[in-house]
């Protein structure tokens, strides 16, 4: 932030036809990104990865969810898998293991580790099809 209140803001005089970006208006009220800022600094945020479906697609495991990070890794029954990357359009949400299809079932176990150490959830494979 540059700043907290638009009352003093520099960037209207600065970037014309911009401003009000300030977490407090020229009255010194509370906008509703100081209410956002607040929630942010109470709680935190969660970087946590989380497994939210896991499909096979010939060869391939492909896990599906949210704050996956380039490097991340597959493990299944706790056994790192080989040749894991994000996927390139979904990085965040998507992760594909290219050979672990071959050797998933149902009942397998399924986590994802972030480079960070940040572990997801245990997630269980169900999917039988392809």
């Amino acid at each position: 932030m540059w700043g907290f209140t638009d009352k003093f803001s520099w960037i209207p005089s600065t970037f014309n036809g911009q401003g009000d970006a300030l977490i407090f208006d020229a009255n010194y009220q509370p906008k509703p990104a100081h209410a956002a800022l607040k929630e942010i600094l109470e709680v935190g945020v969660d970087l946590t990865p989380k497994i939210s479906a896991a499909s096979r697609s010939g060869k391939q495991l492909i896990i599906n969810g949210e704050k996956f990070l380039e490097g991340a890794q597959i493990f299944m029954n706790g056994e790192k898998q080989k040749k894991v990357f994000v996927d390139e359009e979904n990085p965040s949400m998507m992760i594909v293991a290219r050979k672990a299809g071959k050797f998933v079932k149902p009942g397998d176990l399924l986590q994802v580790k972030n480079p960070d150490g940040r572990v997801s959830n245990e997630f269980v494979y169900q999917n039988a099809s392809n």
